[in-house]
């Protein structure tokens, strides 16, 4: 289960060099979720908010997208990445009540709309 949070972790990576970094210089993107599905299978599940111009090259998207996977396939884990997730794990752990998930952070954002 480590290798699959570390593929998902660098699916949903959003820092330089990653595909929504390049989906968002580009104007293709918004957002990204990564996941794996909810019955139990190790399958992943990966969403795309695509903006007007996205929709517009789908087929490109969708090729950038397996060029990345493709990416990180040949590059092979690696070391600093593994070290970093790790890190942020034991700060998650730490301090709980600090961290929110999208769900609250939307809700939050909603409300201060409304307000």
């Amino acid at each position: 289960m480590q290798s699959l949070a570390y593929i998902l972790n660098l699916l949903g990576y959003e820092g330089q060099g990653s595909l929504m970094s390049f989906l968002k210089k580009n104007s293709l993107a918004d957002k990204l979720v990564a996941g794996t599905t909810e019955d139990g299978i190790s399958a992943l599940k990966y969403g795309i908010a695509l903006t007007t111009e996205g929709h517009q090259n789908v087929n490109g998207i969708v090729c950038h997208f397996f060029r990345y996977i493709n990416l990180l396939k040949t590059t092979g884990p690696q070391e600093w990445y593994w070290k970093e997730m790790q890190l942020m794990k034991e700060i998650r752990n730490r301090h709980p009540e600090q961290i929110f998930s999208w769900t609250q952070l939307s809700s939050l954002a909603a409300r201060l709309l409304v307000s």
